[in-house]
């Protein structure tokens, strides 16, 4: 095994060393059509307190590396291709598909588009998605394998307007081969973007048909997931600098053969404290996300978050997603050097319904107690350090607190705990 990953980095590494090889040497640099990069980051990560049992704890260490080539022998016609390692050493077995894939093929597309300001275009291939904030869709780069979809991609724009329609499906992470094309469950929809709605402000709007063949009902039947999915996503600055987002969304359809509906809402506010880029920059948010008010009767209300990055919506220690919840959250940027952030951030998570469960970051459900008198899930608290201390490296750190809420001790051990992240990122 060490000797797949040492011959895993230098295939990654010879792609762009091969890349620097063919460099115009009379102007330095490569050649126009070609474009090469390699990132390498590194996290250790800890934690105490897990599954809120006291003394249950854990500490792994997370490496991951990508090296792309982005080649444009035209103006109208791109081609990426990025290769990824990634390993988890020192994780508990069986180490999940989301920690250590391997060595795979991350990126792979085709992208045709017309050169004028009003154009269409094609991207065709394997691909990330990073529709509206990410909290649905998006490329979930904080996991060691990240996400990416097999999809065809094809659009319209101007200045001030884009219009796209998908179809897609989502690599599936293989361990033990390359992740390969399969149509098991697909995302199809259409986004639309426009900064001519209202002043100041980015307006999308989108519908999603997501379709799953085989997942499990409340009722413990397997069926077939059909459900549509239509939100709107805004952003923008308000008078005295004031800005938001608003996001919200409805469902409707079946999962697993039951009736399906559901909803969420997210909301925003922020203001920055001076004109200076060094001003103390305040955040305050409320989200919710339906869930079932009565298990078992052949309705679904809780909302599915589908394919999100919650890593920078609910807290630090990823515990919680957009599924049967409530979150409010404060939190202020503070910016003491040019090159250096600190974020101290406060959440509270309420269930939407102690009826339903309580579910985890990967949407799974964690604890359901219906008998229980709170629906006060947890608090926690988390300052995260940024350090750009160079053009290629950054230097992130987080430590934060969990504090159960009466759901949790009512209903598991009830144990605090604490969460640590040393990241490291270098790219070329």
């Amino acid at each position: 095994m060490y000797r797949f990953h040492v011959f895993a980095y230098c295939l990654l590494l010879s792609v762009y060393a091969g890349a620097a090889s063919g460099q115009d040497k009379q102007n330095g640099g490569l050649p126009s059509w070609l474009q090469t990069g390699v990132e390498l980051r590194g996290r250790m990560e800890g934690y105490t307190g897990l599954d809120y049992v006291s003394g249950r704890e854990d500490l792994y260490y997370f490496h991951r590396i990508r090296a792309h080539a982005l080649i444009k022998p035209l103006p109208w016609m791109k081609f990426m291709v990025m290769a990824q390692h990634s390993l988890a050493p020192g994780r508990r077995a069986p180490v999940p598909a989301n920690a250590g894939g391997g060595l795979d093929l991350y990126q792979a597309y085709a992208e045709f588009a017309g050169t004028g300001e009003s154009r269409w275009g094609a991207q065709i291939g394997r691909q990330e998605f990073t529709f509206t904030g990410e909290r649905m869709i998006g490329r979930s780069n904080w996991n060691n394998t990240g996400r990416s979809f097999d999809a065809a991609r094809f659009y319209h724009q101007n200045a001030r307007t884009r219009i796209e329609w998908f179809a897609s499906t989502q690599v599936t992470a293989n361990q033990d081969s390359f992740n390969r094309f399969t149509t098991a469950t697909q995302l199809h929809g259409m986004y639309i973007t426009s900064k001519a709605v209202l002043p100041k402000s980015t307006v999308e709007s989108y519908l999603v048909f997501k379709i799953n063949p085989r997942e499990l009902s409340e009722t413990g039947r397997t069926g077939r997931t059909a459900h549509y999915t239509a939100g709107v996503h805004l952003e923008g600055k308000l008078p005295q600098r004031w800005d938001y987002i608003v996001e919200t969304a409805l469902q409707a359809g079946t999962l697993a053969r039951e009736q399906h509906r559901a909803w969420m809402g997210s909301y925003t506010i922020g203001y920055t404290t001076g004109s200076d880029p060094a001003a103390p920059r305040l955040l305050a948010a409320y989200t919710r996300a339906s869930g079932d008010g009565n298990y078992g009767d052949g309705k679904r209300g809780t909302f599915d978050q589908m394919y999100p990055t919650n890593h920078q919506y609910y807290g630090l220690a990823d515990r919680v997603t957009t599924r049967n919840m409530q979150d409010v959250m404060a939190a202020v940027i503070l910016k003491p050097a040019k090159q250096l952030s600190v974020r101290p951030e406060y959440h509270s998570v309420w269930l939407a319904n102690r009826q339903d469960a309580y579910y985890d970051f990967g949407g799974r459900p964690v604890v359901r107690n219906p008998r229980a008198t709170s629906s006060h899930l947890l608090r926690e608290l988390d300052v995260m350090l940024t350090w750009e201390t160079t053009r290629n490296l950054q230097i992130l750190g987080v430590v934060g607190h969990i504090f159960p809420g009466g759901f949790l001790k009512q209903s598991t051990p009830g144990a605090g705990g604490n969460v640590f992240y040393l990241q490291w990122r270098y790219s070329l």
